[in-house]
């Protein structure tokens, strides 16, 4: 279903045989099975009360094809005064009411304050202030009960969260570069956004991303702005896109609030797992979605076990040196290294880069010991 468009896979063909056996392999492991491929949330930022065409169009377009959406609505303007609608958006006010749209409360103001966004360098009265008075408008325009909130320029902070709790939000959606402080907070990070200039655009590394994922309970949350639909031909890519989602049984539509109904958690332990990308993960893990927990933990530690093995491979190959009384101090000092790695590894101390390097390093450097020690022993 996913050629309809005349969009296929963008991999080369032996790493995506790569990707397929990795997962089969995780999922024998595991005994999970995948029931859903993905799970798929539409995020549609920086709306108001006020009607404009391009929102009308997206909102029209997603009730008309009863595709689940989830709109993030900044209720004031730099003033603080309500953006309330008039007669004239009544249509608009409807469509936003349909049980087919999420509304989140997008910040207060959208303003970024002190090169912060508007929620990063605030306190928690302040937050608490904000948070409550935006609540307020969208609930009482709309009629209907709030629980995301996704903060303006994804930046946010523990009194953020705070203030959330405060106000009867559970839901946060930014980006996967923040810190979750909250147990009682379920965080759904954008993984597909800003992207209108970059390979194709979004919806081409959308579809992507859907149609690479073979993980279950995987998920991924598109987000767009206004500009990023500029003309008809990324209109026809947008709604391409909608179709294929709605019409296959892979992929499963929701809301923030739906998919929290649906089971289908984030806490902050999966945030953060997904956080600590390594090598193994950036090649055997598909891109643009958020994974489980136990997946990113057992390729993390894979991966940690990959790159600390490597300083026992000339101990463990070479029956020479095992043999041998006077290598005995090579052999601890491999072990010592190999347990530093896979520390460092497993701690997420250092990136994938310098662990690499690391690790190699150290091997080249047993190397270059074993045969100084050899050549000295003749």
């Amino acid at each position: 279903m996913w050629f309809r468009c005349g969009l296929g896979p963008t991999t080369k063909d032996n790493a995506m045989k790569i990707k397929k056996l990795f997962f089969t392999l995780h999922l024998l492991i595991f005994s999970i099975p995948c029931i859903n491929a993905i799970n798929v949330v539409f995020r549609f930022d920086d709306p108001q009360l006020k009607i404009d065409s391009v929102t009308m169009r997206v909102v029209q377009l997603f009730n008309s094809k009863e595709v689940p959406l989830s709109i993030a609505v900044v209720p004031c303007n730099i003033e603080e005064l309500s953006i309330l609608p008039t007669k004239a958006d009544s249509l608009y006010i409807a469509e936003l009411q349909s049980n087919n749209i999420e509304i989140a409360l997008h910040g207060l103001t959208h303003q970024n304050i002190n090169n912060q966004g508007e929620f990063g360098g605030l306190d928690f009265a302040e937050s608490v202030e904000r948070i409550a008075k935006g609540k307020e408008v969208l609930e009482n325009t709309l009629k209907k009960d709030i629980t995301t909130f996704i903060p303006p320029f994804n930046a946010y902070n523990h009194f953020t969260e705070d203030a959330m709790i405060q106000n009867g939000l559970f839901i946060l959606s930014a980006d996967k570069y923040n810190k979750a402080n909250h147990k009682d907070i379920e965080y759904y990070p954008e993984t597909l956004g800003h992207l209108i200039n970059q390979n194709g655009g979004i919806w081409k590394a959308a579809r992507v991303a859907i149609m690479n994922s073979s993980e279950s309970n995987a998920i991924c949350i598109i987000m767009f702005h206004a500009y990023d639909l500029p003309n008809e031909e990324t209109w026809q890519e947008f709604e391409c896109l909608l179709n294929d989602c709605k019409n296959s049984s892979e992929v499963t539509l929701h809301t923030f609030q739906s998919l929290h109904n649906s089971g289908v958690k984030s806490n902050k332990l999966r945030y953060y797992a997904n956080q600590l990308e390594n090598g193994l993960q950036k090649y055997c893990l598909h891109k643009g979605v958020l994974h489980t927990t136990w997946l990113c933990i057992f390729v993390h530690l894979l991966n940690a076990i990959c790159l600390s093995i490597l300083p026992l491979i000339i101990i463990i190959f070479n029956r020479e040196i095992r043999s041998r009384y006077i290598f005995k101090y090579l052999i601890w000092l491999s072990c010592f290294c190999s347990v530093v790695i896979f520390i460092l590894a497993s701690l997420h101390l250092l990136g994938p880069i310098k662990l690499l390097a690391l690790s190699l390093g150290i091997t080249l450097i047993m190397i270059f010991l074993t045969f100084v020690s050899l050549y000295k022993q003749k």
